[in-house]
């Protein structure tokens, strides 16, 4: 099974778009802390147009 049939791209753009926001500083639009994993860590939930649900986690580290 290839990755974008597992991810599929409305998916990895909607995933993508967050991502940024997190680069920028910004918070996700749907999210939570995810501290099991480590400390800074956001799970951030994706909803394609199928309206299938994914779920992406990212690590942040801010920068003082």
């Amino acid at each position: 099974m290839r990755d974008d049939e597992i991810f599929p791209e409305d998916a990895r753009r909607a995933a993508g778009y967050q991502l940024r926001k997190v680069q920028r500083g910004d918070d996700p639009d749907d999210w939570k802390p995810f501290d099991d994993v480590g400390a800074g860590t956001k799970e951030t939930r994706i909803k394609d147009l199928s309206t299938q649900r994914y779920k992406d986690m990212m690590l942040t580290r801010n920068k003082k």
